[in-house]
């Protein structure tokens, strides 16, 4: 456990992070220093032309690099989030910036509105983005190591970015303290290919990798951490086993 100096240090990057939210839409980056790492990798991957899945985490700030695409037109953005699970702060925030709402896919619609509108930005050559740290109630989890012991991520990022035939670019708004972030991208996969027969042991393979980095990063500024609950906990370990098995017997089924 870490000592009360550190939580309090947790504690303040969290909330420091979110009121800049907060002028970080009001105002842009007006006022905030950014800096970038991987950008040319970035642009290599959308050269291509068929739109990349950007992967991102409970990290420091993803705010940032929807503010720094907003500047940018050519740079079409998709922000794929559940807008249920805080209604209040998002409502807040597409009021400060009603622009940006354009840019979410609302993961509360149904699946098939989903499907399509991530098939159209896509096809768009647009930088898709979500959190790979975090799965959904019901949704397939794999344990991969994290920080020192097993840990459950979600399988859909990846099945998702197999599915659109996108590469798969690591994400991490880092905040550095006082107006500092620094905008990480990083590419995980230029492709994902799930094979039937090894669909769990790719998987696997693809979010060790995507574990591991993040990791690597946490450990250069743990305060970034924002899962704020027993992420290694044996409970989610066991909703992640009980999903697979349900997924697997409605496979069978169908």
């Amino acid at each position: 456990p870490g000592s009360a100096w550190q939580v309090m240090c947790l504690i303040h990057a969290f909330a420091s992070t979110i009121l800049d939210r907060v002028f970080l839409l009001a105002r842009g980056l007006d006022g905030f220093r950014v800096s970038t790492r991987g950008v040319e990798e970035l642009r290599r991957q959308l050269d291509r032309g068929r739109g990349v899945l950007l992967l991102g985490a409970h990290v420091g700030s993803f705010e940032v690099l929807r503010v720094l695409a907003a500047g940018r037109p050519e740079c079409k953005l998709k922000l794929v989030m559940d807008k249920s699970k805080t209604p209040a702060l998002t409502a807040l925030l597409e009021a400060l910036a009603p622009e940006l709402a354009d840019s979410v896919i609302d993961t509360g619609r149904g699946g098939t509105d989903i499907v399509l509108a991530l098939s159209e930005a896509a096809r768009e050559g647009a930088m898709i983005t979500l959190l790979g740290d975090r799965g959904r109630p019901h949704e397939v989890m794999r344990e991969v190591p994290f920080l020192g012991a097993p840990a459950p991520f979600p399988a859909a990022p990846w099945q998702i970015a197999a599915l659109l035939e996108v590469p798969v670019v690591l994400c991490l708004g880092m905040y550095r303290g006082g107006n500092r972030y620094d905008l990480v991208f990083e590419t995980l996969a230029e492709e994902v290919e799930l094979p039937r027969a090894d669909r769990n042991i790719a998987l696997d393979a693809y979010i060790r990798h995507y574990a591991a980095r993040l990791e690597h990063h946490l450990r250069e500024a743990p305060c970034n951490w924002f899962n704020f609950y027993d992420f290694w906990q044996p409970q989610c370990i066991a909703e992640m086993q009980h999903a697979e098995y349900a997924a697997v017997q409605h496979a069978r089924a169908s």
